[in-house]
């Protein structure tokens, strides 16, 4: 099946899949498609009730079955319930929520496996907002990847990369009601895993970073973070892998084989699994150039201490 809109996204996706399914033999392709239950008049650069274009394509491609959806003439409103249960945060698309919940019951009542949409497509094919894309990045904890993606963007539109990365997080401004009570937001933030807190302290050494998770300060070209679910905290380790080679002004000169002992003293929430650790290289200009070129392959090999009944 697809949820199918007269927008170039969904189509796209239904006429492809019709084409596809015609050639392999395997019958029909059931469309999905909301209109309102009333006529109402379109605001300006909308289409409201979106039948006749859905028919022009279906006509085009006769082994798109259409089917049309009401949601019984219920509104986002009178289902608020059943939304906050299947959502976490509603972003986007909560008021056609209640209708999609009908339009993928009524699939699956029909026997379809598979509901095809072009929901995403809006940053790609068509005009939209690429909110859905940074929100699931925020979900995940891929904050850098989030970062990276909305400086990309920006670079492209000419747009400011801090004014946008600010009205991305609008929504989790304080208000003033919650500004009168500080421990209730403490207590909130305390459990969401996506808050991470932070204490300023000034460099004293060049090469002594802040505290990790093992309760000691970092140090410069010896300290990295690892998954502390599969490495234990403060276990030593001889790291063997290329490594930028930069002088002490910031000047990069290539890459240049390294091994050195090294020890766990940190993690992060991106930090998962045996095939990633972050190196702390301490700060100042060469740190700054060292961070900005080091990604690369090598071995890291922990010591343990032997079970001597083993």
């Amino acid at each position: 099946g697809v949820a199918m809109s007269s927008g170039l996204d969904s189509s796209s996706i239904a006429v492809l899949a019709a084409d596809k399914i015609k050639k392999d033999g395997h019958g029909r392709l059931l469309a999905y498609t909301y209109v309102p239950s009333i006529k109402v008049q379109s605001p300006h650069g909308f289409v409201t009730d979106e039948t006749n274009a859905v028919m022009d394509i279906v006509n085009q491609n006769p082994i798109i079955e259409p089917h049309f959806l009401n949601n019984k003439g219920r509104n986002c409103v009178e289902q608020i319930s059943d939304v906050v249960s299947l959502t976490e945060m509603p972003i986007k698309a909560v008021v056609n929520f209640p209708n999609l919940m009908e339009l993928y019951e009524k699939a699956a009542g029909e026997g379809c496996r598979i509901v095809l949409n072009g929901q995403t497509g809006n940053i790609t094919v068509s005009n939209g907002k690429p909110d859905d894309i940074f929100y699931d990045l925020y979900k995940k904890h891929r904050y850098f990847m989030l970062t990276y993606n909305v400086f990309r963007l920006c670079h492209a539109l000419n747009a400011s990369f801090i004014k946008s990365y600010r009205s991305f997080f609008r929504g989790f401004k304080r208000s003033k009601k919650q500004e009168k009570h500080p421990e209730k937001i403490r207590q909130v933030m305390s459990a969401n895993a996506r808050y991470t807190f932070f204490k300023l302290q000034g460099i004293v050494d060049p090469d002594e970073g802040p505290v990790g998770t093992y309760g000691y300060p970092l140090t410069g070209w010896r300290s990295v973070a690892a998954d502390i679910s599969l490495y234990p905290l403060g276990a030593a380790g001889f790291l063997s892998a290329p490594m930028p080679d930069v002088d002490d002004n910031g000047n990069y000169k290539g890459q240049k084989k390294d091994a050195r002992f090294v020890f766990i003293q940190d993690t992060g929430g991106a930090i998962k699994g045996t095939n990633r650790i972050d190196f702390f290289a301490g700060n100042g200009k060469k740190s700054r150039t060292f961070a900005f070129k080091v990604m690369n392959k090598g071995q890291l090999y922990i010591f343990l201490l032997k079970d001597k009944n083993k």
